[in-house]
């Protein structure tokens, strides 16, 4: 069965299971995400992911630019996003790596919108390429993210 959820603002189409997932994470709803104000679209197949942004007070350069960390958490939560809906129900992702060139820019009241398409997807890395653009299709950043996939430990019962 497949269903769409709506959290705080996050949009996310996925199984029973993977709603389960995601509503057993301590954090989940109120984390970072929530404090940018990033909604997430479907994953589009199993191998791309994409988010929107808008820029505001929260993710601006005090002259009114998006902040370049700004994009590149953006990006880091989209693959990490990504990465997690491809994990086993005992795996976890964890950034071990970001690199990003900030190519434009996007002003206040602009929306960006991120798509995450997956690279490589090994047992135990994924690296995502994670292209931001304005709602226009202008070129705002371009950035690679590795993801290191955990086991967790069993639980104790």
């Amino acid at each position: 069965m497949e269903m769409t959820i709506f959290v705080v603002k996050f949009v996310i189409k996925m199984t029973e299971k993977g709603l389960k997932k995601l509503e057993n994470l301590p954090y989940w709803g109120n984390c970072m995400e929530e404090t940018l104000g990033v909604k997430f679209h479907e994953m589009i197949g199993e191998e791309t992911i994409q988010a929107e942004m808008m820029v505001d007070e929260r993710t601006c350069q005090p002259f009114g630019r998006i902040n370049g960390g700004a994009s590149l958490a953006l990006a880091e939560m989209l693959a990490g996003h990504g990465s997690f809906y491809l994990c086993s129900d005992d795996e976890r992702p964890v950034g071990v790596q970001i690199s990003g060139n900030h190519v434009g820019w996007a002003t206040v009241g602009e929306k960006v919108v991120a798509t995450a398409h997956i690279e490589h997807r090994g047992q135990t890395t994924h690296v995502w390429n994670v292209t931001i653009d304005t709602e226009s299709g202008r070129p705002v950043s371009i950035v690679r993210v590795t993801n290191m996939i955990l086991k967790e430990p069993p639980k104790a019962v």
